[in-house]
């Protein structure tokens, strides 16, 4: 059997933050799980390899983006008013599709 590690707080984490987090990963389809796992992965050797933090923090930055989004309940209701089967056509502009669906600055 293993030895049982007590949790300990990170930093200014505090529990909702982090469930959040959890919630959000949980919520992608598994190919997107795999690949929050592998960024991490990469992210955490290249900061042991080279000692550059920068990676590393952009990484955490866009989890915690993540979460604060999945938690949005006008970012939820563009994402299930989106057609998500046709992805032909050309790319847009996040910030117009988000303003189209209601969403903007001001109260994201």
């Amino acid at each position: 059997m293993g030895v049982a590690h007590a949790r300990r707080p990170v930093g200014a984490a505090t529990d909702e933050t982090v469930q959040d987090l959890r919630a959000a990963i949980r919520d992608l389809p598994v190919g997107c799980q795999d690949e929050v796992l592998e960024q991490l992965f990469r992210a955490g050797l290249d900061y042991e390899q080279t000692g550059k933090v920068d990676p590393l923090l952009h990484f955490v930055t866009s989890l915690v983006m993540t979460a604060r989004l999945h938690r949005n309940p006008r970012y939820q209701k563009a994402l299930t008013e989106t057609d998500t089967e046709d992805l032909s056509g050309e790319p847009v502009d996040i910030a117009s599709w988000l303003a189209d669906r209601g969403v903007t600055r001001s109260n994201r």
